[in-house]
């Protein structure tokens, strides 16, 4: 997708981050915040589900756990550490 961005004139990187770790979603907003001087958008839309899922009644609770890490806790860290650039930046947009 970079490739593509950066072929068509725009600006992109990419940064490898797990959404449901406090460190890597905080080195990913310093990434981007270093690469384009400041922040404006946030488009939380990490998500997704596995072979793992299932009915609620029959779904493992370490599936359940894991989608809430990524689901819920890769939101608001996501939050955490982006609304003070954006702020910083004079205003944006946080995309949910």
């Amino acid at each position: 997708m970079v490739e593509r961005i950066t072929k068509d004139g725009g600006e992109a990187i990419f940064v490898r981050t797990d959404v449901s770790e406090g460190q890597s979603v905080e080195e990913s907003i310093s990434a981007t915040v270093r690469t384009f001087g400041r922040l404006n958008v946030l488009f939380n839309n990490a998500g997704g589900s596995s072979n793992a899922d299932g009915l609620v009644t029959e779904a493992s609770l370490d599936e359940f756990w894991r989608v809430i890490r990524i689901d819920l806790l890769g939101t608001f860290l996501c939050c955490r550490f982006a609304i003070p650039h954006i702020v910083k930046a004079g205003g944006g947009s946080v995309i949910q």
